[in-house]
């Protein structure tokens, strides 16, 4: 194997690899817009007023169905 090639070829897979990981894409990306302040795994859930039952009430009947916490045979 000759090794000379193989450091040079290593080092710039390094270098292309470092900068997809660090920079940020400059397409935009047409989503819908959304409140700040996002957390995993609840999402937005905690910028729900209190009671959040009547806040889920009031939203399922202007939106619909929005979650179901029964399981159907």
């Amino acid at each position: 194997m000759d090794f000379t090639l193989i450091l040079p070829v290593s080092f710039l897979l390094i270098l292309i690899s470092i900068k997809f990981l660090f920079t940020k894409s400059t397409r935009k990306l047409n989503l819908p817009p959304s409140p700040a302040y996002s957390l995993p795994f609840i999402g937005h859930l905690h910028l729900l007023k209190h009671p959040v039952q009547r806040t889920l009430l009031s939203l399922s009947v202007t939106q619909g169905t929005l979650l179901s916490s029964t399981s159907l045979p």
